[in-house]
C-alpha cells in the first residue's frame, strides 16, 4: 500500500476501533507500519490525535483502547466545577443556577465546586477518588492534564464555556467563531468601515491564541486591518490595548469588547482625539453609550451541557468533538 497520510490513517484507525476490529489493544506500531505501508514517524502522527481524543491510551504494555473500559457505578452526584467567578456571578449565575435545576430534574445532587487554587488540577487522586457520577467544567476550570487521566481512569466529564478544541474533550460552548463574523458582517453592511477591531477579557493562555486565530481569519476574510499587536486586546489588560491602538498611526474606529469597563478605551481615544465607535453586549458597560447586541442565551448552553454530559455518562456521547451552540447577534445601530 502506499504511503497513506497520517489524517487518513487517522481515521482508518477509528474507523477499525469503533467496528471492535482491534480488541483491548491496537496491534503494535511496527506491525501498523507494515500495515499501512508507511513510517513509524506517520504512524505515530496518526495515533497522536486518537489518543488525544482518548479512543487510546498508551502504556507500558501497548496502546490500550478506552471503549472496552467497564461504566462507572453511579452515585447520583454530579460535581460543578467553576473558577474565577466574581461576586456578582456567584450571587447569581444563570449557567450555574440552570445547572443545578437540570441535575435536580433528573433524580440526582449537585455538588458546586469553586476552584481559586490551580494546584488541585495537578491532584490526580482527587479527582479519581471523588465518589460523583462524573464533573462538568465551566468558566476556564479545565486543565489539559486532566484529560488523559479522567479518560485513562473511565470518569466522564464535560467542559463548558471557552474551551479551547484542540483538547480533545466533549467541549460545549457558544459558537463564538459564528458570533464574531456575524457582528463585522453587520458593521461593514451598515457603515461601510473596515478599521474594526476586537477585544476579549481573555484569562487563559490557550483561549487567547484560539481567540487571536479565529479573529485573525474573520479580519482577512473582511479585509480588515491587523490590529491584535502584541495580543493585548485578548487579555485583560484592557489599559495597555487602549494604550496601544490610540499610538497607532491609523487606529481603529469601531471596537467590538466584551469587557465591563470599556471606559479606558474612550479616554484613551478621547485624549487623541480619536473617533471611536463602541459595540457591546447589552449587559455590558451598561452606563456607556453604545451599539448594543443581545447576549447568548446561557439557558440554552447549560440544557446542551447537561445533555451531551449524560451522553458522556451513558457511553453514547461518541468522540470528543466541539457541541457548538449558535445564536445571531443583531445589533442595534441606536446609540444607546
Amino acid at each position: 500500500m502506499a504511503e497513506v497520510k497520517h489524517t487518513e490513517i487517522t481515521r482508518i484507525l477509528e474507523e477499525k476501533i469503533l467496528s471492535r476490529h482491534y480488541q483491548d489493544r491496537l496491534p503494535p506500531v511496527r506491525e501498523l507500519v507494515r500495515e499501512f505501508d508507511t513510517s513509524v514517524r506517520t504512524m505515530t502522527k496518526a495515533i497522536k490525535p486518537l489518543s488525544e481524543a482518548g479512543l487510546v491510551v498508551p502504556t507500558s504494555n501497548g496502546t490500550r483502547i478506552c471503549l472496552s473500559s467497564p461504566r462507572r457505578k453511579r452515585t447520583g452526584v454530579v460535581n460543578i466545577v467553576y473558577r474565577w467567578v466574581s461576586e456578582r456571578r456567584s450571587q447569581h449565575d444563570i449557567l450555574l443556577d440552570d445547572l443545578k435545576k437540570l441535575v435536580a430534574a433528573a433524580g440526582c445532587k449537585s455538588v458546586l465546586m469553586e476552584v481559586s487554587d490551580a494546584e488541585i488540577f495537578n491532584d490526580v487522586e482527587f479527582w479519581k477518588s471523588a465518589r460523583v457520577d462524573g464533573h462538568i467544567f465551566v468558566y476556564s476550570s479545565f486543565y489539559n492534564l486532566l484529560s488523559r487521566h479522567l479518560t485513562l481512569h473511565n470518569i466522564p466529564f464535560v467542559v463548558g464555556n471557552w474551551m479551547p478544541i484542540n483538547y480533545g474533550v466533549h467541549w460545549v460552548d457558544f459558537n463564538n467563531e459564528q458570533m464574531m463574523y456575524l457582528l463585522v458582517e453587520q458593521i461593514v453592511r451598515q457603515t461601510g468601515n473596515h478599521r474594526i477591531a476586537f477585544t476579549f477579557p481573555g484569562s487563559v493562555s490557550t483561549g487567547q491564541h484560539w481567540l487571536k486565530e479565529r479573529w485573525g481569519a474573520i479580519a482577512a476574510h473582511f479585509d480588515l486591518p491587523d490590529y491584535t499587536g502584541s495580543g493585548l486586546c485578548f487579555s485583560k489588560d484592557l489599559e495597555g490595548a487602549a494604550r496601544e491602538w490610540a499610538a497607532l498611526p491609523a487606529p481603529p474606529e469601531i471596537i467590538i469588547s466584551n469587557h465591563q469597563n470599556v471606559r479606558v478605551l474612550r479616554e484613551s481615544f478621547e485624549a487623541k482625539n480619536l473617533p471611536l465607535q463602541l459595540v457591546l453586549r447589552s449587559d455590558v458597560g451598561e452606563d456607556t453609550a453604545a451599539w448594543r447586541y443581545s447576549g447568548a442565551d446561557y439557558h440554552l448552553l447549560a440544557k446542551e451541557i447537561w445533555t451531551v454530559f449524560e451522553q458522556v455518562v451513558d457511553g453514547t456521547a461518541g468522540r470528543p468533538r466541539s457541541h457548538l451552540v449558535d445564536f445571531n447577534p443583531k445589533i442595534n445601530f441606536d446609540l444607546t
